[in-house]
C-alpha cells in the first residue's frame, strides 16, 4: 500500500511483502514518487516525497519504528549526500548501499549560477534542469507525467533552501572508505555515462579511491532510472518484477 499526505511526507509500497526494505532518497528538485513509479522491486519500499532535512527526519523516524531486519539504501545525487547519516545508526541492518549520480562536491560557482536562475524564474530553470538531466526521450515521458507536480511541490524557497544545503555537503573518499570497510554495506556507485550534472571523471575517481564497483549506464544522463539496465544492478536477493 502507498500512502502520502501533506503532514506525512512518506510514500510506501508493499510493506508487508517479504524481502529487505528498500529506502529510496531522491535528488534535488526530485520526487520520490518518480523513482518509485519506475522501480520494479516487488518487496517493501519507502521513499520521501522530496529530499529535505525535515522529510529525512520523518524517514529516520519511520526506520526507527518499523522492524525490518535488512535495509537497502539508494541515494540519488543530493539524496546520496543526505543519506550518509543513516549509515551509522542502521549499520547492523544495511546490506547494500547504492549511490547514484554522485560527485564529491558541487562547485560553488555552479551553485551560485543555479541560485541566480532560480531567483529569476524557478519553474523555467527546473524544466531546463531536467532537459539536461534526462535523455530526449526520457524527458518527453517525464514532462507528461511529473513536471506539473514538480512545479507545484517545489516553491522557490524550497529550491533555494535545499540548494544551499547541498552546497554545504561533500562526500570525500576518506568518508566513503570508512563505510566501505564495514562488511555489512558494500558501496556500489551507479552513473549515467553521459552525465552532464555530476561529471563521470569525478565518480571514477571516487570508485578508484575506495575500490568499489562502478556501473556506467550507457546512453543516459544524470537520471538513469528509465533504463532497464539500471534495475538489473541491484542485488540478486531482491525480487524484481519485469519492466514493461
Amino acid at each position: 500500500m502507498t500512502y502520502f499526505t501533506a503532514s506525512q511526507q512518506l510514500l510506501t509500497r508493499n510493506l508487508s511483502a517479504p524481502g529487505p526494505l528498500w529506502v529510496i532518497i531522491p535528488g534535488w528538485a526530485g520526487l520520490g514518487r518518480h523513482i518509485l513509479d519506475l522501480c520494479p522491486y516487488t518487496g517493501p519500499i519507502v521513499t520521501i516525497s522530496y529530499t529535505h532535512p525535515e522529510t529525512m527526519k520523518q524517514l529516520t523516524d519511520f526506520l526507527n519504528t518499523h522492524p525490518y531486519d535488512q535495509l537497502i539504501i539508494l541515494g540519488f545525487s543530493y539524496g546520496g549526500f543526505i543519506s550518509l547519516p543513516l549509515l551509522s545508526p542502521f549499520k547492523k541492518k544495511i546490506t547494500q548501499y547504492f549511490l547514484v549520480g554522485m560527485c564529491q562536491k558541487y562547485p560553488k560557482k555552479t551553485l551560485q549560477f543555479i541560485h541566480s536562475k532560480l531567483e529569476t524564474d524557478h519553474k523555467n530553470y527546473i524544466t531546463q534542469f531536467y532537459k539536461t538531466a534526462l535523455t530526449k526521450s526520457d524527458f518527453t515521458q517525464f514532462k507528461s507525467h511529473y513536471i506539473n507536480d514538480i512545479h507545484t511541490v517545489f516553491s522557490k524557497n524550497i529550491l533555494v533552501t535545499t540548494l544551499t544545503h547541498l552546497g554545504s555537503l561533500s562526500i570525500t573518499s576518506a568518508l566513503l572508505q570508512k563505510y566501505q570497510n564495514h562488511p555489512n554495506y558494500p558501496i556500489t556507485l551507479i552513473h549515467g555515462d553521459n552525465d552532464m550534472i555530476a561529471p563521470v571523471a569525478d565518480v571514477k575517481s571516487m570508485a578508484n579511491s575506495i575500490s568499489c564497483p562502478l556501473h556506467l549506464i550507457p546512453n543516459t544522463n544524470h537520471f538513469p532510472f528509465y533504463k532497464s539496465l539500471f534495475w538489473e544492478i541491484p542485488p540478486k536477493t531482491s525480487t524484481m518484477s519485469p519492466i514493461v
